[in-house]
C-alpha cells in the first residue's frame, strides 16, 4: 500500500486547505476528503456486493477501509493544527 503521509504533508502546505472554515451549521470537505470518502464507499460496496467471496478477499477491503479512516483522522488533526497556528499568528 502507498505511504499516505506524503499526501498529508502535501495538503498540509496547501494554502487552500488551511482556509477551510467549519461552522456549526455547515462543514465543507476538501477535494482530498471527498476523494478518500469516495474510495471508502467503493470499498464498502465491494464488500457488500461480494460477501460470498473468500474471507481473505473481504479482509483486504476491510483493511483498506481502516487505512482510509486512519488517514481521515490524521488529516483532520493536521487541519486543526493549521487552524490553531493561524489563530496564534493573528494574535
Amino acid at each position: 500500500m502507498p505511504n499516505v503521509d506524503p499526501l498529508i504533508n502535501h495538503y498540509e502546505n496547501d494554502q487552500r486547505i488551511t482556509t477551510i472554515t467549519t461552522t456549526a451549521e455547515k462543514a465543507t470537505n476538501s477535494k482530498f476528503e471527498n476523494y478518500i470518502l469516495s474510495v471508502k464507499t467503493e470499498c464498502q460496496k465491494n464488500i457488500e456486493g461480494n460477501s460470498h467471496h473468500h474471507p481473505t478477499f473481504l479482509e483486504r477491503y476491510q483493511k483498506i477501509i481502516e487505512m482510509i479512516d486512519w488517514t481521515l483522522e490524521r488529516y483532520k488533526i493536521v487541519i486543526q493544527r493549521n487552524k490553531i497556528q493561524q489563530q496564534m499568528n493573528k494574535i
